[in-house]
């Protein structure tokens, strides 16, 4: 989702697909500055931008996974 994002453009969805990709890369210690930065466009992007359809998700996801 996030490829698909970076090369046709953002929707509603990608917000959702940055912060889970935040999730994923914020796992593992090597990458845990890549999955915030991803973690924090996902959100700024729900935020910001009114991509309203995943906000919820994306503030769930972000809280929960990405913060900590």
């Amino acid at each position: 989702m996030v490829n698909l994002s970076l090369k046709h453009g953002n929707s509603d969805a990608s917000s959702y697909a940055f912060a889970f990709l935040g999730t994923v890369l914020g796992g593992s210690s090597a990458t845990t500055r890549q999955g915030s930065a991803f973690g924090q466009l996902g959100f700024n992007l729900a935020a910001k931008r009114g991509l309203d359809r995943f906000k919820a998700r994306v503030y769930v996801i972000f809280g929960h996974h990405v913060i900590p």
